[in-house]
């Protein structure tokens, strides 16, 4: 059996996306599937990445980059290879993962009955685009909407995101749901009080003060906003605590500035880049 993952997130970026998708790849070429991954590319980086991995990788353009190049520049780049590939490869099934994708593929010639349709979404899908009000987004709806249909499957992370989706008009017997899973040793792991030692002397926080850490890219909609609002009202009451946050992205100053009118500064500890314990 051969599988083409489509994706516009993939290792070297970091981000949720590109983990799923480098996840399922490992997953599918650990099975003994023939796994190909048609993803952006990003830099120097991309071929040591590549090397590492048990899955063929090709590599497109940068245009194709989720964060980058404006909309819809990089989903017509990524319609271009999604359909250069499928002109000299016919794979089983064709899985399409991030939004961008799925735009890229609703105007590409995927043919269900040449290959299994499979489309990974996140909610935001059918929460911003499909359901959303935008003329814009509603545009792009269409393209989407049009992969939709033609899907074998459609598989979200949550009931919830399931029942958008039928609210959208997508036939609920389309639609799965697989939740995101955490390693059970991951939970199960007693905390390493040398490494919160050194978190705490890093940042000068006390012993006797909560510490709140976010670990994610700074962009609109991850939540790091909604939890300095949250603090600004919970201060009224208590002091004990510190919020980190790690992470980086185009976000950076609307939280800063945010902290600011918050009067949270010192509550608030920004990493802005990539954290290492």
């Amino acid at each position: 059996m051969k599988v083409l993952l489509y994706t516009h997130e993939f290792p070297p970026f970091q981000g949720g996306l590109a983990t799923t998708s480098y996840k399922l790849a490992k997953g599918f070429a650990k099975a003994g599937i023939d796994t190909t991954v048609l993803a952006p590319g990003y830099s120097e980086e991309d071929a040591a990445a590549d090397g590492d991995s048990d899955f063929a990788v090709r590599r497109m353009s940068a245009f194709t980059r989720n964060h980058g190049a404006p909309s819809p520049v990089k989903e017509i780049a990524g319609w271009i290879s999604l359909s250069r590939y499928l002109s000299s490869n016919t794979p089983d099934a064709v899985l399409l993962v991030t939004r961008e994708a799925h735009f890229a593929g609703g105007i590409s010639p995927l043919d269900p009955r040449k290959y299994r349709i499979i489309a990974r979404v996140a909610g935001r899908e059918a929460k911003k685009f499909l359901l959303g009000q935008r003329f814009k987004n509603r545009v792009q709806a269409r393209f989407m909407n049009r992969l939709y249909r033609r899907a074998h499957k459609i598989i979200g992370p949550s009931e919830s995101t399931r029942q958008m989706f039928i609210e959208s008009g997508i036939p609920g017997e389309r639609v799965g749901v697989i939740h995101n899973g955490t390693p059970r040793e991951l939970i199960l792991r007693e905390a390493d009080p040398a490494a919160v030692r050194r978190l705490r002397e890093k940042y000068g926080i006390e012993p006797s003060e909560k510490m709140i850490l976010t670990v994610s890219r700074l962009t609109r909609g991850k939540g790091q906003d909604k939890v300095i609002e949250a603090l600004s009202a919970v201060r009224e009451k208590y002091t004990n605590f510190r919020y980190v946050i790690a992470g980086e992205g185009r976000y950076e100053k609307a939280l800063r500035d945010l902290v600011a009118s918050k009067r949270l500064g010192d509550r608030v500890v920004p990493d802005f880049g990539t954290f290492v314990l």
